[in-house]
């Protein structure tokens, strides 16, 4: 009653004003250039000064990787298929 009183309907909040399309859309291609730019990598210098090692992480992950099943054990997240991490931190060299 309160909403139709200021004029509003439920209707209005059921629809939101929005197209409402399911499934996965990508964002606009600037966007995602720069989300899928490649990651500054890290520099690691040894304690003598002799070395200097180069690391790169790896980008976001696929939406085929974060949309895969997971098993939720005791705090951790476990890959049904590999029986290891779900999401293992890597470091390309």
């Amino acid at each position: 009653m309160c909403l139709s009183l200021l004029g509003v309907t439920p209707a209005a909040f059921a629809q939101g004003g929005q197209e409402t399309n399911s499934g996965y859309q990508r964002p606009p291609e600037t966007m995602a250039a720069i989300i899928e730019a490649p990651a500054t990598p890290s520099v690691r210098i040894s304690a003598k000064g002799d070395w200097m090692l180069l690391l790169e992480s790896p980008g976001y992950p696929s939406i085929e990787e974060v949309s895969a099943l997971e098993n939720r054990i005791a705090g951790l997240r476990i890959n049904p298929a590999t029986n290891g991490r779900a999401t293992a931190a890597t470091i390309q060299t």
